[in-house]
């Protein structure tokens, strides 16, 4: 986030027209909801007790090999990649968007690596022969394999509707900033007001949901 801020500040791509500023805004917000959409596949068909947040201590109960595990080893931090490129893409500058591909290459590579050796060690051969088989960072949609559970949607409202959220709810701060630095008043723009107002409205709705209900909770 401090990087989109000063990239705002300094580096202004030169698109002039509040058209062509909109239209490349709903770009980006349509490239972090297809990131948000690959996060959605994976965790809706990972198998319980996998594809969780834990960058610390590593867990798995198996070993998940089939849907988006089929054809990249990470597609949990690929889909996160893609969001954070896409909003730093959002203010249309040129310094922040290379910055923070680096930033998640480096930090997602560490995290990758120590996951890896821990789903060796646990999984052995198993980990072995998938690994040799599905590329670690680009997808390569010919090896999709359709996934071995039903789709788990319980699941991904419990866990992404933070993400969802922040999605919705982000476009309206960078914009806003974006407009006090290039022309130093306070301009609310319509579609990014509506949109962090669902945002929001999603966030409390369903985190009321999680805490105080057992919709959410998993069905055996």
């Amino acid at each position: 986030m401090p990087i989109v801020l000063v990239a705002v500040t300094y580096c202004q791509y030169p698109i002039r027209s509040h058209l062509g500023d909109l239209g490349w805004e709903i770009l980006c917000v349509m490239l972090a909801l297809g990131g948000f959409a690959i996060r959605v596949v994976t965790v809706g068909f990972a198998a319980p007790g996998t594809s969780g947040r834990n960058t610390r201590a590593q867990k798995a109960r198996t070993l998940n090999t089939t849907g988006p595990y089929s054809v990249v080893r990470h597609p949990l931090y690929l889909a996160n990649s893609v969001i954070a490129v896409a909003l730093s893409l959002f203010p249309h500058t040129w310094a922040a968007p290379p910055a923070v591909a680096a930033l998640a290459l480096a930090y997602y590579a560490v995290i990758a690596r120590r996951e890896e050796a821990f789903l060796q060690e646990r999984f052995g051969a198993a980990f072995d022969v998938w690994a040799e088989r599905v590329p670690p960072v680009v997808p390569d949609v010919t090896r999709w394999v359709p996934p071995d559970r039903p789709f788990q949607w319980r699941a991904v409202v419990r866990r992404e509707f933070y993400a969802f959220a922040l999605i919705l709810v982000m476009p309206l701060g960078l914009d806003t900033i974006e407009d006090l630095v290039e022309d130093g008043v306070l301009d609310l723009d319509v579609p990014w007001l509506v949109l962090a107002a669902l945002g929001a409205l999603s966030f409390v709705a369903l985190r009321h949901v999680k805490k105080r209900t057992t919709w959410l909770e998993p069905r055996s």
